[in-house]
């Protein structure tokens, strides 16, 4: 992903896919009647390199731009959308190459800067991303995503107040940043303040009614709480708008065992194993043995459920 204001992708309709095509041809058609291939001809490649990479075909793009920059050297656009399409193919070395030299073209490029944040932020390289991020802000002070991504690099690094200080400053540069209001969410509640996480999932919820993420974050919050009813009711929205989602069922399940609700318990971790999960490994992830989840939870399993969560000889 490069660095964008808001994280949220966006699939193409029917229409803009005849766009598209239609830009693509129109193009080629362009390139055709020039023959020989002279500085002119990279305009019209750039552009229908762009219809391909709206189009996913990452490859065509990349070659496009690869002739592009052949005969226009200097084409910081070029630069840096093959950039953008290394990000997507994983090839990050690539995409940093390319945000570099945009940066050497145009030193005050604020995108290329938050962009090679991201790809150095996909390869574990979290100073160097941080430092892309604040130069970013150095140039733009109110660019959004500077902010968020770099608020995502030092909750990487475990430096969480760091962290929650610049998700709030994405937050009041966009009130409605849901992405925000998530990871700030996750940064309290590393902190252990789960009344502060769950308001900001609570906001992303408000925001967006159909946020799986927000719905299961805010669940772990009120386990952590010990709110076991509302962390429930968070699982069970995760399961309706998403069925296959198999660790909200374990979830859900293990919560139901702490309410002693035996028969839902079971259901839903019978539904997880269904689903090719290891509940035994799930389970074990988190405790020792049975009789160490009973005295840590202070309840008494049934046999039935006792043996589902135990290995087998």
């Amino acid at each position: 992903m490069t660095c964008q204001d808001r994280g949220n992708e966006t699939t193409n309709s029917e229409a803009k896919q005849k766009e598209y095509e239609k830009s693509i041809g129109h193009y080629t058609k362009a390139i055709g009647l020039k023959r020989d291939l002279n500085p002119d001809s990279a305009e019209a490649y750039y552009f229908r390199g762009l219809a391909y990479d709206e189009k996913d075909q990452v490859d065509r793009a990349i070659e496009d731009f690869d002739k592009a920059i052949a005969l226009n050297p200097d084409s910081a656009d070029a630069y840096y959308n093959r950039g953008t399409v290394h990000v997507r193919k994983n090839d990050l070395a690539s995409a940093i190459a390319d945000f570099t030299k945009v940066i050497q073209l145009e030193s005050n490029n604020v995108k290329a800067y938050c962009s090679r944040g991201i790809a150095y932020r996909g390869k574990d390289d979290f100073d160097r991303a941080i430092a892309d991020f604040t130069k970013a802000i150095d140039l733009e002070p109110n660019y959004t995503g500077a902010y968020y991504n770099r608020g995502l690099a030092y909750d990487d690094k475990d430096q969480v107040d760091r962290a929650i200080a610049d998700f709030t400053k994405a937050i009041d540069l966009e009130p409605n940043y849901t992405d925000a209001y998530n990871n700030r969410g996750l940064a309290y509640d590393d902190k252990g303040e789960f009344d502060r996480a769950i308001k900001d999932f609570t906001k992303a919820i408000d925001l967006n009614p159909n946020d799986v993420i927000a719905y299961y974050c805010r669940g772990l919050a009120y386990d952590n709480k010990g709110e076991f009813d509302r962390a429930i009711e968070d699982f069970t929205k995760v399961i309706d708008l998403n069925p296959n989602d198999t660790i909200a069922y374990y979830n859900r399940g293990m919560k139901w065992l702490f309410v002693g609700e035996w028969e839902k318990a079971k259901s839903d971790l019978t539904a997880v194993r269904d689903m090719g999960v290891d509940i035994i490994d799930l389970f074990y992830d988190d405790y020792q043995s049975i009789p160490d989840f009973e005295q840590r939870n202070e309840v008494r399993l049934p046999v039935d459920i006792a043996e589902m969560l135990t290995p087998q000889e």
